[in-house]
């Protein structure tokens, strides 16, 4: 079934990276999975355990935390690099008696280094400034001297992905310069992307224009989050700036988007489970509030529909195009969103963004409109699946179509949207014969109850997540669960 299916994909892609392939019981206090009690967590196969050093803003003492984290190509072996933090995969719970030692300076052994080095290398200096450096500063007095390298990508994923925030610091000239722009693969809200080449590796390149320098910013402020990078989030790799042009470059995937997969191809069931699984994995990581130092706040996606939603070459779902995303964390005030309430496409907004009476004040509104967006693009899924007709023993599949296809025109307007949703009450047709069908039934229920024109009676991603992952019992597998 989809769950031994998809454990072995997992498998030969773990295994390649790594010489564990094993799923480890982690110690598991003060960074546990969805802000369970402290106690112990699951690894993915080739994942490994931690202990790190944070420090607590209120003791200002440092503090040691526990838990689990992925395997080396979902960017573990990268996390495990800084010096405040220690990996480790020989055995269960191998994190829980391990601690740092933080370095500590001895001013009596010291006293006379820290005075006599520092005079020793200045006549050293002077010297070589006087008999080489000097001449030749007075011949090359035009020419620049330094060029300021940029980090390589794996240190800056190490620095977005540690357990400390480390903002990355890319030069104007530097990645930009050296990215060849091939052609145009798609358009977001704001910027053409492109598909590019970098150091003979293929990157997706979203371009901004110099009026649009203040998206580009926030987006790049959304995918810098603290503990955004997950496995069915979008890959980031950096932004920077040639000209009057602002790039955001990230991970590029040949299958396209959700939207290419299902105009070009028929799914079967199995792929509709684990397309509507991994999205529903993305999404509750998005939209959970992590407490804590280092947290994450919470991140409401508001543009949700098949085309921002890209497939990978594990046929796994991500997410992607943040630039109308809202950001939202308990302990500080306000909401940080960039436009109106009515952003993204018509097609897919909720009733009350149809209607203006979401509360833009309350982050959980924001959640539940992403709900309703997210049930269209599970009847896109269902009504492109193909079922056998269990009286005919025929084959029964759907063109491709857009929610709504048959009730709207095919770029509606938000009036033509709210008379339709809103005043007639009306909703996609859900097909009697997928209730034949296990999977297409279950993904069926949970689309009624993500698109009720009751925000608060939708479910949540966690919960849709849970209720997609007890379809099949393999599903429950650690090697899908995300630590």
């Amino acid at each position: 079934m989809i769950g031994a299916l998809l454990s072995g994909d997992i498998l030969e892609h773990t295994n390649k990276d790594n010489s564990t392939f094993r799923n480890l019981t982690c110690y598991c206090d003060g960074d546990c999975p969805d802000n369970m009690i402290n106690s112990s967590c699951l690894t993915r196969p080739g994942g490994y355990c931690f202990t790190a050093i944070v420090p607590n803003e209120v003791t200002k003492r440092n503090e040691f935390i526990y838990g689990c984290m992925p395997p080396r190509q979902s960017g573990g072996w990268l996390m495990c690099l800084p010096k405040n933090i220690t990996c480790c995969d020989i055995e269960d719970y191998c994190n829980q008696n391990v601690t740092i030692e933080i370095p500590t300076i001895n001013n009596e052994s010291t006293h006379d280094t820290v005075y006599t080095v520092p005079i020793i290398i200045t006549v050293i200096l002077c010297f070589i400034l006087l008999v080489v450096i000097f001449p030749l500063l007075i011949y090359r007095k035009r020419a620049t001297l330094c060029v300021e390298s940029f980090s390589s990508r794996d240190e800056r994923t190490s620095q977005s992905l540690g357990p400390e925030r480390v903002l990355t610091r890319l030069k104007q000239r530097s990645i930009a310069d050296e990215i060849q722009l091939e052609n145009v693969i798609g358009r977001g809200n704001y910027g053409h992307i492109f598909l590019g080449c970098w150091r003979n590796e293929k990157v997706a390149v979203k371009v901004f224009r110099e009026e649009e320098k203040a998206f580009w910013e926030y987006e790049t402020d959304v995918y810098q989050t603290v503990l955004l990078p997950h496995e069915n989030i979008l890959g980031y790799i950096a932004s920077d700036i040639s000209g009057s042009q602002m790039f955001l470059i990230t991970e590029y995937y040949e299958n396209g988007s959700l939207y290419d997969l299902l105009s070009n191809d028929i799914i079967e069931t199995d792929q509709l489970q684990l397309l509507a699984f991994s999205l529903m994995l993305g999404l509750s990581h998005l939209h959970k509030e992590i407490v804590g130092n280092p947290g994450k706040p919470g991140i409401a996606h508001r543009n949700i529909k098949s085309k921002n939603i890209l497939v990978k070459n594990n046929a796994q779902c991500c997410l992607a195009d943040f630039g109308l995303a809202v950001k939202y964390h308990s302990n500080e005030s306000g909401i940080q969103a960039k436009g109106d309430m009515q952003v993204g496409a018509a097609r897919y907004m909720a009733p009350e963004v149809l209607t203006k009476t979401l509360n833009q004040e309350i982050f959980e509104e924001y959640k539940q409109a992403d709900m309703y967006a997210v049930s269209l693009v599970l009847w896109e899924m269902a009504h492109r699946c193909r079922i056998l007709n269990t009286d005919t023993k025929a084959i029964i599949f759907n063109d491709y179509a857009l929610p709504y296809y048959d009730q709207v025109p095919e770029d509606p307007s938000i009036d033509v949207m709210r008379t339709v949703v809103c005043d007639q009450g009306l909703r996609p047709i859900i097909s009697a014969s997928w209730q034949e069908n296990n999977i297409l039934s279950t993904i069926s229920k949970v689309m009624e109850e993500c698109w009720k024109p009751n925000p608060a009676a939708r479910l949540t991603a966690l919960r849709a997540k849970k209720t997609i992952q007890r379809l099949d019992g393999d599903l429950i597998d650690s090697s899908m669960e995300i630590v």
